[in-house]
C-alpha cells in the first residue's frame, strides 16, 4: 500500500497525465474496473467488513489514478475516508477526506466540493463538536440549488437531524430527519431512508415517545430486510431489544437480542456480539433461563479472552 501512496502522491503533485501510456481501450478498461472495485468495497463496508473494503477502495484508486480521473480519485479518497471513520479511525479519516477536497478544489466541481464540505461536518460529527457541524451541514444545504432533485440533500438533511439530536434539540432533529427519510423514500433510497428511521427510533427514545421508536425501528427493520442489510438487520434487532427492554417486555427483548447476536456471530463482529451476550445475560437471568445463562457467560468469557470469533482488524 506504500507503493500506492507514493504513486498517487507524484501524480497529483506533478499534475503529469497517465492516459497517452495506455493502448486503445485500456482506459474504459481500467475506469471499468475502479467501478467494479469500488461496487464490491461498497458492499464489504455495508457488512462492516472495513478491511476487505480498504484493500478494494484502494485499488480503484489505483486504477482512478492510472487514467488521470478526478472524479474517480476523489470518489475513492472519499469511499477510503468514509470507512476509517465507520471503524472509527477518526484521524485517517480526516486525511483522505483532506486528499478528496485537495482534488475536488483542483477540479473545481460544485457538486464534488459539496460532497467534500459534508464529509468534514462528518469529521466534527465524530469530534462531538456539534455545533460547528451542524453550521457546515446548513451551509452545505442551503448551497444546493435544487435540494429535491439533488442526491445528496437527504445525507446533509440526516447529517442536520444528527446534529440537532446531539445538541438536544428533538423537535429540529425530527423536522430535518423526517425530511430526509421523505426524500429518500422519493427516490427509493431503501437504505438511506432505514437509517433514518433507525435515527428517529433513538430520538423518539429520547424524548420517551416509545410508540413512536418502536414503529420507527420496525420500518428501519423492514426496509434493511427488503434490502437484504444484514448489518443494518442486526443493528434494528438489537435496537428494538433495548426499545422492549424499556417497555418492560423482556421476553420479547430476550429474542430480538438472541436474533441480533446470530447475525453479528455470522458477520464476524465479536465486538458487537459481546454487547448482545451481555444483553442476553441480564435477561437470562431475570428470566430464569439458566442453562441461556451459563451458555452466554461462557461464549462472552471466550470472546473476551481472544478464544471466540476472531475479531475484524479495523
Amino acid at each position: 500500500m506504500l507503493l500506492l501512496f507514493i504513486v498517487s502522491g507524484v501524480l497529483l503533485l506533478s499534475g503529469c497525465s497517465t492516459t497517452s501510456k495506455l493502448r486503445p481501450g485500456e482506459r474504459t478498461e481500467k475506469k471499468n474496473r475502479a467501478a467494479d472495485y469500488a461496487a464490491k468495497g461498497a458492499h464489504y463496508f455495508d457488512d462492516a467488513a472495513f478491511n476487505k473494503a480498504l484493500d478494494l477502495f484502494f485499488l480503484a484508486l489505483k486504477e482512478n489514478i492510472l487514467v488521470d480521473s478526478d472524479p474517480g480519485i476523489i470518489e475513492s479518497y472519499n469511499s477510503i475516508g468514509k470507512t476509517y471513520l465507520a471503524a472509527g479511525k477518526i484521524d485517517s479519516a480526516e486525511t483522505y477526506y483532506s486528499k478528496a477536497l485537495e482534488v475536488a478544489v483542483a477540479y473545481n466541481d460544485p457538486h464534488l466540493l459539496l460532497r467534500c464540505k459534508n464529509n468534514k461536518g462528518e469529521i466534527l460529527l465524530a469530534r462531538k463538536d456539534y455545533t460547528s457541524a451542524l453550521a457546515l451541514f446548513k451551509e452545505a444545504y442551503s448551497a444546493l440549488s435544487h435540494p429535491e432533485k439533488d442526491a445528496d440533500a437527504a445525507v446533509i438533511l440526516h447529517n442536520i437531524g444528527v446534529a440537532e439530536k446531539r445538541l438536544g434539540n428533538y423537535a429540529e432533529a425530527e423536522t430535518y430527519l423526517l425530511k430526509s427519510r421523505a426524500l429518500n423514500k422519493k427516490n427509493n433510497r431503501w437504505k438511506e431512508m432505514a437509517l433514518d428511521s433507525y435515527t428517529l427510533a433513538s430520538l423518539y427514545s429520547k424524548m420517551n415517545h416509545c410508540p413512536e421508536a418502536m414503529d420507527a425501528i420496525n420500518k428501519a427493520l423492514e426496509l434493511d430486510k427488503l434490502i437484504e442489510n444484514s448489518y443494518g438487520i442486526a443493528g434494528d434487532l438489537y435496537a428494538r431489544g433495548i426499545l422492549q427492554q424499556k417497555a418492560g417486555s423482556p421476553k420479547e427483548a430476550y429474542y430480538s437480542f438472541k436474533r441480533a447476536a446470530l447475525i453479528f456471530e455470522s458477520l464476524g463482529l465479536p465486538s458487537a456480539l459481546v454487547n448482545c451476550l451481555t444483553k442476553l445475560e441480564y435477561l437470562a437471568k431475570k428470566l430464569s433461563y439458566h442453562d441461556d445463562l451459563i451458555l452466554w457467560q461462557t461464549t462472552r468469557k471466550k470472546l473476551e479472552n481472544g478464544n471466540g470469533t476472531p475479531s475484524r482488524k479495523q
